[in-house]
């Protein structure tokens, strides 16, 4: 009897099945892993834009402290950019009031309120998906 050698062929690649399966377990992880990384994404974008913005918003709030402080009255600033500090996309809008309403006390106290925003669209309003920081604080009239 003659002795017959089993011959094996050497392995060409993987079959369909196994790429197909493969292909199914790398799109398990893949697409979550995808929606986590343009959520990181933008959520790096908001800390770099509010890390610009609150140096910005709290000199402006210092600024008009000082102002009430020196002359107790009333200030609306309307909505202004931080152009002269390099940044025209960054808009804020500031006032001083003692009305009630706002937390001021009609001749004792007056509520410091600045914000500021990333205006991303350019129409000078802040809306709802744009990164802002906003500061309160009073100042009370000083007693001679």
């Amino acid at each position: 009897m003659y002795r017959t050698k089993t011959q094996t062929r050497p392995h060409q690649g993987f079959s369909l099945l196994e790429v197909i399966a493969a292909l199914m377990v790398l799109g398990l992880f893949l697409g979550p892993t995808a929606e986590l990384m343009r959520s990181v994404v933008q959520r790096n974008e908001v800390f770099r834009q509010r890390g610009e913005l609150v140096p910005l918003v709290e000199g402006k709030q210092n600024e008009l402290c000082q102002r009430v402080r020196n002359n107790f009255n009333e200030i609306k600033t309307g909505v202004g950019s931080f152009k002269s500090q390099g940044h025209p996309e960054l808009l804020f809008e500031s006032y001083c009031l003692e009305d009630p309403s706002v937390g001021g006390v009609p001749g004792l106290l007056m509520a410091v309120r600045s914000l500021g925003w990333h205006d991303a669209n350019g129409n000078r309003q802040l809306d709802s998906n744009e990164t802002s920081v906003e500061l309160w604080t009073n100042v009370a009239r000083a007693t001679p």
